[in-house]
């Protein structure tokens, strides 16, 4: 299971304009983050909604490519097709079995764009 932190809410499928485009890593400071991700491989992607609440999307992994954002700064971009999503509590996500890791002692995200387990 590969976990990515989108508290940014950068909008990838607007970005690279694919709508199965999930994630993205800088190539200069993530070189090793999410390179060898197996096809079929569940992705879960964290992002922050509203009143406090956050959006569990999974997704089935599918490729990944090289593509240039919006800065014209080159990113790992992730392709997946989805499965479904979840919606819970900071609270509730933070102390969750399957969520939990993305998360510090004081429900914040941890610091990380990706966590493989």
């Amino acid at each position: 299971m590969i976990y990515f932190n989108n508290c940014q809410k950068r909008p990838h499928s607007v970005i690279y304009e694919r709508e199965d485009a999930i994630f993205d890593l800088n190539t200069t400071t993530h070189k090793k983050k999410a390179r060898n991700i197996t096809a079929g491989a569940e992705c879960i992607v964290a992002i922050p909604s509203r009143n406090g609440e956050i959006d569990f999307n999974w997704y089935r992994f599918k490729g990944l490519d090289h593509l240039p954002d919006r800065e014209g700064d080159v990113c790992r971009v992730i392709f997946g097709d989805f499965i479904k999503s979840e919606t819970l509590s900071k609270h509730d996500g933070a102390h969750h079995p399957l969520y939990s890791n993305l998360f510090n002692k004081r429900e914040h995200f941890k610091q990380v764009s990706v966590l493989e387990r």
